[in-house]
């Protein structure tokens, strides 16, 4: 069963970080490649928040017993196209 409090505070932690990086939204893009330490803390912040969704992520997909395994092959007709198929794989009891 997912862990209610544990998604709900990641989702905090997120929310904070978004609010945090909401603050560097009106630097003109000149600006940013100009200050070392915005950039920084802004990629700093980017990192921050894909942690949390990547911990979200495989706290659910831990508790599932079933997980998408992604399978890439190439078109018969067109050998420089993947074609993405999605199977259903049990992974655990």
């Amino acid at each position: 069963m997912v862990d209610k409090n544990l998604v709900m505070r990641k989702l905090a932690d997120l929310e904070q970080y978004l609010d945090q990086i909401r603050e560097f939204s009106k630097i003109t893009q000149r600006t940013y490649a100009s200050e070392w330490k915005t950039q920084r803390v802004v990629e700093r912040t980017l990192q921050m928040m894909i942690e949390v969704c990547a911990d979200i992520a495989a706290h659910v997909v831990y508790l599932c017993p079933y997980v998408p395994i992604v399978r890439r092959s190439f078109s018969p007709l067109s050998p420089d196209v993947s074609v993405g198929r999605y199977e259903v794989q049990r992974v655990r009891g």
